[in-house]
């Protein structure tokens, strides 16, 4: 029941051997977005430690910060839940494709993978659990 190997970004390493349940969703179509919106929203206001976008950290609880450092990650953090739009918009207007990381729990984590193909104007979001939660949650003691 280790914790997770940590990168040198202070993110855990996301090493897995389970993926569950991917999900599509059409961007277009309003049904489906909002119904993505409200899943990515179940996730943030949870147990999120880190969100990544692409290559950048918007929000880390994983390392110790200063007060006002917290804060803006909180206020980033809360953005993000009250209007994800706000977020996505921009990766939609990019017209590239694009990866946001969502990291869950801290010590036993596991992942939301949402993945944007600009091409088709799909989410694809994926679900992967480190192999430090299935150690810690799963495995038969």
């Amino acid at each position: 029941m280790d914790p997770p190997n940590f990168a040198e970004n202070s993110l855990p390493k996301i090493e897995y051997n389970e993926k569950n349940r991917p999900m599509s969703y059409y961007i277009e179509d309003k049904k489906q977005y909002h119904a993505f919106k409200d899943e990515f929203i179940s996730y943030v206001g949870a147990d999120c430690h880190a969100i990544v976008v692409d290559d950048e950290i918007l929000y880390n609880s994983y390392i110790e910060k200063s007060i006002r450092e917290r804060l803006q990650d909180d206020l980033i953090r809360d953005k993000i839940i009250t209007n994800p739009h706000a977020l996505f918009v921009n990766l939609f207007k990019n017209g590239k494709n694009a990866k946001v990381i969502v990291y869950m729990f801290g010590n036993y984590p596991w992942f939301v993978a949402i993945y944007y193909n600009a091409e088709r104007k799909l989410i694809d979001v994926e679900y992967y659990k480190s192999n430090a939660y299935i150690s810690r949650f799963e495995s038969p003691e």
